[in-house]
């Protein structure tokens, strides 16, 4: 799902940008709940762009999401993402109620990633580095930023190399990609890089 921008883009009137999503997410989607899970993400991009002064909670967050999104498992699912206490340990028991992506749909896909980034609307990097401690699909913050996100998982699992990461196949995750390509096996889940942030970026 590459919705984001569309939120980003019409910010200024959120009826406006869930139905540009709704309108792109027919052409790519065709299934309800992919629908539902691209409306989900546009509105939630566009309350994030428009955010300015003191954050909202979580849950004052996704209260402000939840009256665009149709009824369907994805509305379902951000419902329980967001009465989750912020105490509560992303792998397994986060990920065991609302799921991280792994069953490749929305309504696996979009609760999980709504919950990080409400837990991180303050900061960007943290939102990435929650969402990929869980398994998650990071592909949902990411706009220009995309290939950097690569370049620094790659650096950070992989200290002793040099090279960039490979490409990834089309059709194919981030994760799923490097292990294809490079035999070597996806993260640990709950893992972080041992580098720290600012050695990685700069390196």
């Amino acid at each position: 799902m590459r919705v984001a921008p569309v939120g980003a883009y019409f910010a200024d009137n959120l009826e406006l940008a869930a139905e540009q999503a709704r309108l792109s997410a027919e052409i790519t989607h065709a299934h309800p709940e992919g629908i539902a899970g691209a409306i989900a993400v546009a509105v939630a991009a566009a309350y994030a762009w428009r955010l300015d002064g003191p954050k909202p909670t979580r849950q004052q967050w996704i209260d402000l999401i939840l009256p665009h999104i149709p009824i369907s498992e994805v509305r379902s699912g951000i419902e329980n993402a967001r009465n989750l206490p912020s105490d509560l340990p992303v792998w397994p028991d986060v990920v065991g109620k609302i799921g991280n992506g792994s069953g490749i749909s929305a309504q696996d896909t979009v609760p999980f990633v709504l919950w990080c980034a409400g837990e991180r609307l303050d900061n960007y990097q943290e939102a990435i580095w929650l969402t990929a401690s869980g398994g998650g699909r990071c592909g949902y913050y990411l706009r220009d930023g995309r290939r950097h996100c690569r370049v620094v998982w790659w650096r950070g699992r992989h200290p002793d190399r040099v090279d960039s990461p490979p490409r990834t196949p089309a059709g194919m995750g981030v994760g799923a990609g490097l292990k294809f390509q490079s035999g070597r096996q996806r993260p640990q889940l709950g893992a972080r890089p041992a580098n720290n942030w600012r050695a990685v970026t700069e390196a």
